[in-house]
């Protein structure tokens, strides 16, 4: 099922340059992912296929500044993806009854608080020192491959 799903989007990808996007292409498609929703057999093509091509109109073809703006100073991203699973399930074992609406709210606003949390503690200082090793390691290697030709050139 994910294989198909996957192989669909690198069919889009494989064909980018011959598809074209258009917006009432992509109101059909919505149409006909809804309809194919109701149709339990239909619903994963559906999906993966018109879904697909609504999704990547929306992506190249509209200009939403503000969704640009997201993330631009402080990106959460990473700490959401790795921390979502451990506190959804931490969760769920103190509160085995907790319904699923108040679960994604729960567990995305204290996944978002240690990803802004780790964006500031972990990733930007490592970040700040990964400019600072690479531009040594850099000078270093330079300095290296400079030895090494002269010893050559010496021979």
């Amino acid at each position: 099922r994910f294989l198909a799903v996957f192989c669909c989007g690198g069919l889009f990808h494989l064909y980018c340059d011959k598809i074209r996007y258009s917006g009432a292409w992509a109101l059909a498609c919505l149409f006909g992912m809804a309809g194919g929703l109701c149709v339990p057999r239909l619903a994963d093509p559906a999906v993966a296929i018109l879904g697909g091509y609504a999704l990547f109109w929306f992506i190249f073809r509209i200009r939403a500044g503000f969704l640009n703006r997201i993330g631009g100073r402080v990106d959460i991203s990473y700490g959401l993806y790795l921390y979502a699973w451990p506190v959804q399930n931490l969760i769920i074992w103190w509160y085995s009854d907790i319904s699923p609406g108040l679960l994604s709210v729960v567990s995305t606003m204290a996944a978002a608080a240690l990803g802004t949390a780790s964006c500031f503690l972990i990733e930007r200082p490592f970040m700040a020192w990964k400019g600072r090793i690479g531009s040594r390691q850099s000078a270093e290697a330079s300095a290296i491959t400079e030895k090494q030709s002269r010893v050559q050139h010496n021979l």
